[in-house]
């Protein structure tokens, strides 16, 4: 038995979790007297078990009560990754438990098993290196962890969508799209397998229930003392959490706020919020919706934790967007080693940039034009939405325009990749300054910088829905 830290108090374990800051678990573990040979087998486990066995000696725990039984502490290792400008941010969701379709709609929020194995957490958050054995992997920060107060309904309601999918016999049909810091990821041994759902036939994929990668990302940004000023430079929308009363969700607050605003022009709108022109600003429209929502900053917290993309969309008087909505640009050398299909967290490939930027939740600010918009203030406020792609369209159209890319990439016909015409959903076209902007590719030498799109035709009718 291990008599390092007291098992029944979460104090110590975190004070005995912090020795490990700034160290890797191959030394760690040969201080301790670990024989060399289990150190050196990378066949032992991954990252998590090696920690969870060698370092605290907990024996493996796949019952759904915290792995520190006395101290209700659940232990969970997660990778973060450090950026070519020295930020660091998650490498993935964090998972924090299977689901079981069978019997999580008879559970209530409050009482649920994923609350009562997660309500306080170890996070052990390590730097993930490609190539590096993880034995090697420095571990950045150790810290307990329980859902801020703040979160708190936010979590709870996307445990609620997720369960009333599966009440509904949807199973099937659940995507990441659909919540906002809580998740239900696809967990399974390979992209094909499918499982029953108590409320239909229809086949579902095997999930689990996992913090997003953008909230973890947000969440080590705030636990990293040396990183509470950027994580900071992020302003709330909800700024008490009685605005949550009567039901309300984060969801019914934000499309609350651009209510008194619904029909009136870009001009009115600053004038009732007291806002100066907006000549001067770099997008007048993302400014305007921002202060709608109160908030001063360029980032919106609730946003950032969540992954929500808020776009301005500027209608013609037709009802048509005015542009197709571009996403950053892929290098090719890069874009040919990603992986469309990840279904396990400790796959080392990359999962698709396109497919995590469809998956992402969207939140639209529609502007529309009347007559001749000469002006941005000339422009009213149409509509508010949250939006996520339907999985029918990032599993079909989607992935055929990105493994076309792909393909067309490897056999040296990255000057040719699928056009407008070639997809009702997603395109590729440049995305650069001019044709002097351009990057490598790993048969085609030098070319322009490319993105893809997503149609506008295609947004019209998300728009109309």
């Amino acid at each position: 038995m291990n008599v390092a830290f007291d098992q029944a108090d979460p104090k110590s374990i975190e004070s005995y979790a912090k020795k490990l800051e700034g160290k890797n678990l191959r030394e760690t573990l040969l201080n301790k007297g670990i024989p060399a040979s289990v150190v050196n087998d990378r066949d032992r486990g991954t990252f998590g078990s090696l920690l969870e066995r060698h370092y605290f000696g907990l024996p493996v725990n796949t019952e759904s009560v915290p792995d520190f039984v006395m101290a209700k502490v659940e232990l969970k290792a997660t990778p973060v990754k450090r950026l070519l400008n020295g930020k660091f941010v998650s490498k993935e969701r964090l998972v924090l438990g299977k689901i079981n379709y069978k019997k999580i709609h008879e559970e209530k929020f409050e009482t649920s098993s994923f609350l009562s194995k997660n309500a306080l957490v170890l996070l052990v958050f390590y730097l993930y290196e490609q190539k590096v054995n993880v034995l090697d992997y420095i571990i950045q920060l150790a810290r307990l962890w329980g859902i801020p107060e703040a979160d708190l309904p936010i979590i709870k309601n996307d445990w609620e969508k997720i369960v009333a999918k599966v009440r509904e016999g949807k199973a099937h049909e659940i995507t990441s799209g659909d919540t906002l810091y809580l998740e239900a990821c696809t967990k399974a041994a390979n992209s094909r397998e499918r499982t029953t759902q108590p409320f239909s036939d229809e086949m579902a994929k095997p999930r689990a229930l996992a913090l997003k990668a953008r909230y973890m990302s947000e969440l080590f940004s705030r636990l990293s003392e040396e990183k509470n000023l950027e994580a900071l430079d992020a302003e709330p929308i909800v700024k008490s959490i009685k605005e949550y009363s009567s039901g309300k969700t984060f969801e019914d607050i934000v499309i609350e706020k651009f209510r008194p605003f619904s029909g009136l022009p870009v001009s009115e709108i600053r004038k009732k919020l007291g806002l100066a022109d907006g000549s001067s600003q770099k997008d007048e429209f993302a400014w305007v919706s921002r202060s709608i929502l109160g908030v001063k900053t360029k980032r919106i917290e609730e946003f950032e934790k969540a992954g929500v993309v808020m776009k301005t969309i500027q209608l013609k008087k037709s009802g048509m967007p005015k542009e197709d909505m571009s996403f950053p640009i892929f290098r090719y050398e890069e874009i040919v080693n990603e992986k469309w299909d990840i279904v396990d967290d400790d796959d080392p490939e990359t999962e698709a940039e396109l497919k995590q930027h469809l998956q992402q939740r969207f939140f639209f600010v529609v502007f529309r034009c009347e007559n001749v918009c000469k002006k941005p203030e000339e422009r009213i406020l149409e509509k508010v939405m949250f939006w996520n792609m339907p999985e029918k369209d990032i599993e079909g159209h989607a992935r055929k325009v990105w493994e076309e890319t792909i393909k067309r990439i490897n056999t040296g016909k990255a000057h040719q990749l699928p056009k407008k015409s070639e997809n009702p959903v997603v395109h590729v076209r440049p995305h650069a300054k001019n044709g002097a902007d351009t990057i490598p590719t790993p048969k085609n030498g030098m070319l322009v910088k490319k993105c893809f799109w997503l149609d506008k035709k295609y947004i019209q009718k998300q728009v109309r829905s």
